[in-house]
């Protein structure tokens, strides 16, 4: 007989922005080691972490939108009728949608203008390129939720909550 586990399914994401919190946690901690211990100073570490810290929000964004615990107003919302509910939120999403798509175009436009003419970071050397492809990356990830959490919504009878009750 197979257990069946209680907890929710958690997106991929989760464990890439585990892991660089762990990352931050372990370089800023090096940082403050090596400066207030040793009396010596990384100097790649303070950039590092920046970076780092860059890319765990973008992560985090896509998992809220996971979850639907992105800012919004609902208290007017749930007071209409669960089809006026539908139409708004889903009209509010695909506007969303188009956003994002803008930023996803730009970006990787800016992106591969950066292969051809690079911005080198000033402590460590390397091309932010790479620090920069979180932009198209996190915005396609977050994308992707707000389109499959707008499809869910529409075949099934999901409502929007107010997220800070459902504490």
């Amino acid at each position: 007989m197979r257990k069946v586990s209680s907890e929710p399914k958690k997106p991929f994401e989760v464990h890439f922005y585990n892991i660089l919190t762990v990352v931050l946690c372990v370089i800023v901690a090096l940082q403050v080691f090596t400066r207030y211990v040793l009396n010596r100073s990384l100097s790649w570490t303070e950039e590092f972490s920046r970076y780092v810290f860059i890319w765990s929000t973008y992560f985090s964004v896509s998992i809220s939108a996971y979850y639907g615990r992105h800012i919004r107003v609902s208290a007017h919302i749930s007071l209409l009728p669960r089809i006026l509910q539908k139409i708004i939120l889903t009209l509010s999403d695909m506007i969303w949608l188009c956003f994002n798509i803008v930023v996803i175009f730009y970006s990787i436009r800016f992106n591969l203008s950066m292969f051809e003419y690079p911005l080198l970071s000033e402590t460590t050397g390397f091309n932010l390129v790479w620090i920069y492809m979180i932009i198209p990356i996190g915005f396609t990830m977050l994308t992707v939720r707000v389109f499959v959490n707008m499809i869910k919504r529409i075949r099934k009878d999901v409502t929007i909550s107010d997220q800070r009750m459902n504490v």
